[in-house]
């Protein structure tokens, strides 16, 4: 395996599930994604690996030893599998903030587990989560704003514990928005006017104040004695990005004891599909048994509503149709009987189901916050 820094050499563009053609109306405040969705990371490496060994840069070039290699569509890499993106400040790994931890007045805060059966449009035994009794005098906390969690502060909240302030890195300290404006004009007259010319895309350029903000991918399966280039074109607009080896970080932090498991996900868990229908993650054993662990049940959840990520298939060319993922940070209360416990354990380094090859539905486990008996 192989871990990669992907650093930032120019302001960087990542379209996120809205229409963003040519001509159209609704081209104001296209935001980047960031970070970007696995997708793009693993068709940016391997687009890069063939190129740095062999590759003409023709759309229809590769030979066959790169289609074994790297793959035959966007979507099927061959022999690599990749995990990530994650971020890094100063070579520390920070991690998505997970969706049970709530805050107020700024510097306190709680978290929520399961609580005892109620009945709602779920069905009549659902297990909501909610603070412990304490907490719950409190009507006014709110999800911290867009945050990230260093590595001692997840070691606290998968423990159970409440992290300190100063583990709570805010995502406009990682990252600054460039809003830019641009204005189609004709190739032959140079003149402008036509509806739809007008466009606005919003940059990301990573950037804090005496740091150093990167993005770390772990690349696996790589051909022996291939190279790996040092400057890759990343994102829309072939914006330039710095490419470099690095020894691997430390292990994620994980807990898991007993048979009350809490699941985080380290990146957006794509939703298994029933024919063309995502299956939703409802209560029950029924959305661990499409993601392939069984004697799992899905009591509790705290999660966002789900992203469409999507890609662009280079060989069609075209988009790749969007697939709904549930949120970085999404937060399963999951209950293990027979060997699903150590399973899991197995999957951490390697992620859920097939689409974890592509770097989605990573995780790491943690324990069920506990609250005094009241």
């Amino acid at each position: 395996m192989t871990w990669l820094r992907i650093s930032a050499v120019d302001a960087w563009f990542f379209r996120d599930g809205r229409p963003y053609t040519q001509g159209e109306t609704s081209q104001s405040d296209v935001t980047s994604l960031f970070p970007p969705s696995p997708l793009t990371i693993s068709g940016a490496l391997r687009a890069a690996l063939a190129r740095a060994n062999g590759w003409d840069g023709k759309p229809m070039g590769w030979t066959p030893v790169h289609l074994d290699m790297l793959g035959r569509g966007p979507e099927e890499t061959g022999k690599l599998s990749f995990r990530g993106p994650f971020l890094s400040r100063e070579g520390s790994q920070l991690f998505p903030l997970p969706l049970h931890l709530l805050v107020r007045e700024g510097r306190q805060f709680a978290l929520v587990a399961p609580a005892a059966s109620t009945a709602c449009d779920l069905g009549h035994a659902v297990h909501l989560p909610q603070p412990g009794a304490a907490d719950r005098q409190h009507i006014d906390w709110k999800r911290p704003a867009e945050s990230f969690l260093t590595a001692q502060g997840l070691d606290r909240v998968l423990a159970g514990k409440l992290p300190q302030p100063d583990e709570l890195i805010a995502a406009s300290h990682l990252r600054i928005l460039e809003p830019r404006i641009g204005l189609k004009r004709d190739a032959y007259n140079h003149a402008t006017g036509d509806e739809g010319d007008l466009y606005s895309p919003v940059y990301v350029r990573l950037a804090e104040k005496g740091h150093d903000v990167s993005l770390l991918v772990e690349v696996r399966g790589e051909p022996s004695g291939w190279q790996w280039p040092k400057l890759i074109p990343f994102g829309g607009e072939s914006r330039m990005a710095a490419l470099e080896p690095i020894p691997k970080p430390p292990a994620v932090p994980r807990y898991c004891n007993g048979s009350e498991v809490l699941l985080l996900c380290l990146t957006p868990l794509r939703l298994p599909l029933s024919g063309h229908t995502p299956i939703r993650p409802l209560p029950g054993r029924a959305f661990f048994a499409s993601l392939g662990i069984d004697d799992l049940e899905l009591v509790s959840a705290c999660t966002d509503r789900p992203v469409m990520i999507g890609g662009w298939d280079s060989q069609a060319p075209g988009p790749l149709p969007l697939r709904p993922c549930l949120p970085a940070g999404t937060v399963l209360f999951c209950r293990a009987s027979g060997d699903a416990t150590t399973r899991l354990q197995n999957l951490v380094d390697i992620g859920l189901g097939a689409d974890a090859r592509l770097g989605f539905n990573q995780f790491t486990l943690g324990v069920w916050p506990s609250f005094p008996a009241t």
